[in-house]
C-alpha cells in the first residue's frame, strides 16, 4: 500500500533540492536498475534500463554501491528528519539514502519488480522533479507530483519518464 506524506518544504529541503538540480552534484552511471538481472534485459514487458545515481548513504551489504557517502549526507539527514517529524513517523534506523535520476528510455518499459533489501524495511520516495514515471507497489500505482513524498513496503517498480528527468530521493528505513 502506498501512503502519501506531507512535505513541510522547509528551507533545508529547498536548499538541498537546489543542490540536487545544480551542476555541483556528482552523478554516477549504472547500466541497470536491478543488480541481479542482466543490464539492458527486456522480458515480459519490463526492462533493466540504466540510470544516474548519487549515493548519500550506502546500504548494508550493497557492495556495488560502495562509493563513500556523499558530502551532503548530513543535509539529507536533516531533510529526512524534518519529514519524519512532520509526519509523526516511527523510524529506528535509516539503511540507505540516495538520489536517482532516470531519463526517458527508447522502449519506455517499466523497470523489473524488486525489493531494495533482503530484510524487512520501508521505502520513502521524494519526487523532486516535475515529470511522469509512475511507481507501482502491488495493485497500487502512484503518479509523481513534484515535491510529493510516498512510503511503502514490499516489491515495487517504476516507469521511466516520457519527458524530462525523473529525479527522486530514495530512503530505506525501519
Amino acid at each position: 500500500m502506498i501512503k502519501v506524506l506531507h512535505n513541510p518544504k522547509t528551507r533545508q529541503y529547498v536548499q538541498f533540492k537546489d543542490w540536487v538540480f545544480s551542476s555541483w552534484i556528482p552523478w554516477y552511471w549504472d547500466n541497470g536498475t536491478i543488480l541481479t538481472i542482466e543490464d539492458g534485459l527486456i522480458h515480459d514487458g519490463h526492462e533493466n534500463f540504466g540510470f544516474d545515481f548519487h549515493t548519500l548513504l550506502s546500504g548494508p551489504g550493497d557492495a556495488k554501491y560502495s562509493i563513500e557517502s556523499s558530502m551532503k549526507v548530513k543535509e539529507a539527514y536533516v531533510v529526512l528528519d524534518e519529514i519524519i517529524k512532520a509526519n509523526d513517523l516511527d523510524v529506528d534506523v535509516v539503511y540507505r539514502m540516495g538520489i536517482n535520476c532516470v531519463h526517458p528510455t527508447v522502449n519506455n518499459l517499466p523497470a523489473f519488480e524488486h525489493v531494495d533489501h533482503s530484510f524487512p524495511h520501508k521505502n520513502m520516495i521524494i519526487y523532486m522533479s516535475d515529470t511522469d514515471g509512475d511507481t507501482v507497489v502491488g495493485e497500487d500505482r502512484h503518479s509523481p507530483v513534484e515535491d510529493e513524498i510516498i512510503i511503502f513496503e514490499g516489491k515495487h517498480y517504476h516507469h521511466p519518464p516520457t519527458f524530462g528527468r525523473r529525479i527522486v530521493m530514495v530512503a530505506t528505513f525501519a
